[in-house]
């Protein structure tokens, strides 16, 4: 099943590729901290309303896109 999580990490190992593979646990910790960080930001600041004008056609194009990418990856 490809989910926005899938997609999520999808860009978390495609950010971590070049990280050496001593270092990736404390970078993916600070990677899921960042993240995190921006949620709590962006709370504040009602931009979440803004995800009602993303399309369910927007949407389905995305994780379609996203799982061609997994499955040529494979």
């Amino acid at each position: 099943m490809i989910t926005t999580t899938s997609a999520a990490s999808l860009a978390a190992g495609s950010a971590l590729r070049s990280v050496p593979e001593a270092q990736r646990p404390e970078a993916l910790l600070l990677l899921a901290l960042m993240a995190g960080a921006a949620l709590v930001a962006a709370r504040p600041a009602g931009l979440g309303r803004y995800t009602r004008f993303v399309s369910y056609s927007v949407m389905i194009g995305f994780l379609t896109g996203i799982s061609v990418n997994i499955a040529c990856a494979g």
